[in-house]
């Protein structure tokens, strides 16, 4: 492979670019440092013009999903691997990603509303958790697409508690 590091690229999209290139085909390739054009930048590993390996990903100050920071693993321009995303009400994940979902464990944080530590499939809550309230209340046990379900137990910030089977977030009492 012919490669050389070259500084200060810019796209036809208005993107700026430096880093190491691939002399061939041009495209981003090894460490480079990408300043998109909305504001957006990336720091990390490229291969053949794509996002991929280690990197750190900071998005534009209008992100439509309020995203500010992700830092971690990417493959083929998506997040992929283990990675922590911050947003811009200070929500935070760290954990697994498969193909730019949240998958296999991790530990979500909402400022005002808790967390939730198990785990992920096709980024919603899928398996065994433990869900904490900010307002005290904790769900220990398992889940099906971001529900309650299976066996589990329920303490509410009141000092009640279930534990028993859950049906699509529901108890399943007598069950």
């Amino acid at each position: 492979m012919n490669i050389s590091f070259q500084e200060g690229i810019i796209s036809s999209d208005g993107s700026r670019y430096s880093g190491f290139v691939d002399n061939v085909t041009g495209a981003f390739h090894g460490y480079g440092v990408c300043e998109f054009a909305d504001g957006g930048r990336y720091e990390g590993s490229w291969a053949y013009g794509r996002k991929q390996g280690w990197g750190i990903w900071t998005f534009a100050a209008d992100d439509v999903l309020g995203q500010v920071e992700y830092v971690g693993g990417m493959w083929e321009d998506e997040l992929h691997g283990y990675g922590r995303m911050t947003y811009n009400d200070g929500t935070m994940y760290d954990g697994g990603w498969c193909r730019g979902l949240r998958s296999g464990w991790g530990h979500y944080t909402e400022v005002d509303y808790g967390q939730y530590i198990g785990g992920w499939s096709n980024d919603q809550a899928n398996g065994y958790a433990l869900r904490i309230r900010a307002n005290g209340s904790r769900y220990e046990g398992g889940y099906k697409d971001a529900k309650r379900e299976g066996y589990g137990s329920q303490a509410w910030a009141d000092g009640s508690t279930y534990e028993g089977a859950w049906k699509n977030d529901t108890m399943e009492i007598g069950v």
